[in-house]
């Protein structure tokens, strides 16, 4: 597909967060006809409907083309991205950082990453990234200390455990946000968090009395 397009000088911080989910997850590098580079992004249709919510709810429509249909994000050329493919990229290969620096995520960048590229399974959530094997240790690392819970590197993808703590989190971004994340809890640990909310209500109105 062919993108002409005019650089983006400036950079909304919802914008960031978004590159950096896109890197973090299955993102990779385009070049546009003007030789400017971008970042292409395949997902599951599954996520389209968070992904439209993301970009209308944060005006970021001029700065990205999404096909619904095929499951495609072009996140339009700015500064950032030539910066962000220096760092995030050695030669063909995505290693994510030589740092071991965790300011280089945001805990939302992280947030919609996990919305964006986590499935559930038996016992935790998984998240895709193409984030070469030997440099996972190094991402998770960074990850764990936005979240405070393990992060544990697999094939290809990343694992988190603690869906409810995840959940619980999570609660304090946006609705969108926060239903996606609750669509990885199973009936179990809904159940659960349902009662320990009912429980917390309870305690408070017998302050009241």
């Amino acid at each position: 597909m062919e993108l002409t397009v005019k650089a983006i000088h400036t950079t909304p911080k919802a914008l960031t967060h978004l590159m950096i989910a896109s890197l973090m997850g299955e993102g990779e590098i385009y070049v546009s006809d003007n030789k400017d580079i971008g970042i292409y992004v395949t997902f599951e249709p599954s996520k389209v409907e968070y992904l439209q919510n993301y970009i209308l709810h944060n005006s970021l429509n001029r700065f990205v083309k999404i096909q619904p249909n095929t499951g495609e994000l072009y996140i339009f050329p700015n500064k950032l991205i030539q910066k962000y493919s220096k760092q995030w990229f050695k030669g063909e290969e995505k290693i994510f950082s030589n740092q071991l620096n965790h300011k280089l995520l945001t805990y939302q960048a992280i947030i919609i990453w996990i919305n964006l590229f986590g499935s559930r399974n038996l016992d935790s959530v998984v998240i895709s990234t193409t984030v070469v094997k030997s440099y996972l240790r190094n991402l998770s690392y960074c990850i764990e200390k936005h979240l405070n819970t393990p992060v544990v590197p697999g094939r290809n993808s990343l694992k988190i455990h603690d869906v409810e703590n995840l959940f619980l989190n999570t609660m304090k971004f946006s609705i969108n946000d926060c239903t996606s994340v609750a669509t990885f809890l199973t009936q179990k640990e809904l159940k659960k968090l349902t009662d320990m909310s009912l429980s917390i209500d309870e305690e408070e109105g017998e302050h009241l009395l």
